[in-house]
């Protein structure tokens, strides 16, 4: 496979390549990134064991429980700019289809996807709930902008599934202003956001 990619949307992109011979079928992760930012952009830098922003992620799975991908700060983005001692902040994001998504998340007052962290919480339904993002610096003025995670749920894979990679896509769009009605809203978050965004992949792979 090869080409160029016409989006100019910043990060990388990854879909599962199927292959069939003699009987036999693999599924193979494939990926293509955009390397460039807009030149207003904010900066965007994310690190997480296997690599940083423009990296996918890889997590596994069980295939006979229901689906979770929270890696507890892994990874980790942190969105700056010149903001100020007053800074608000704002993200629109949308997720591609894939076994996250169904269950019992849909459901839970946090729903199935979020950007902030998951901390533990024995008083929800399902153990956890999501808490406010950071804005950053965590100490001291100006501010600059702010950090996030990235966690999904989802329901028992369907036998299509359970035995092969799989892939979560996000789109994610940010803004980030001194006014606090900038980033409120999706429509505010694009107009305002200097196009900034992100393209991160997560790939799971079911436990061997």
């Amino acid at each position: 496979i090869e080409g160029s990619i016409a989006e100019t949307r910043y990060g990388t992109w990854v879909w599962i390549v199927r292959a069939a011979q003699s009987g036999v079928e693999i599924y193979v992760p494939y990926c293509a990134t955009q390397e460039q930012q807009g030149p207003d952009s904010y900066k965007i830098i994310g690190t997480h064991s296997g690599g940083d922003q423009l990296t996918p992620a890889v997590a596994t799975f069980d295939p006979d429980q229901p689906v979770k991908f929270d890696g507890d700060g892994e990874p980790h983005f942190e969105i700056t700019t010149t903001c100020g001692n007053a800074c608000f902040y704002g993200y629109y994001y949308a997720v591609s289809p894939s076994p996250f998504g169904g269950g019992a998340c849909k459901d839970d007052a946090d729903g199935c996807y979020g950007l902030c962290p998951l901390v533990p919480d024995p008083n929800e339904p399902d153990g956890d709930k999501q808490i406010s993002c950071t804005l950053l610096p965590e100490m001291g003025l100006p501010k600059e902008g702010f950090s996030h995670e990235l966690w999904s749920k989802g329901d028992v894979p369907a036998d299509d599934f359970k035995d092969r990679p799989w892939v979560l896509q996000w789109s994610i769009d940010y803004c980030i202003s001194t006014d606090g009605g900038a980033c409120t809203n999706k429509a505010n978050i694009l107009a305002n956001g200097k196009d900034s965004n992100l393209e991160f992949a997560v790939i799971m792979q079911p436990a061997p």
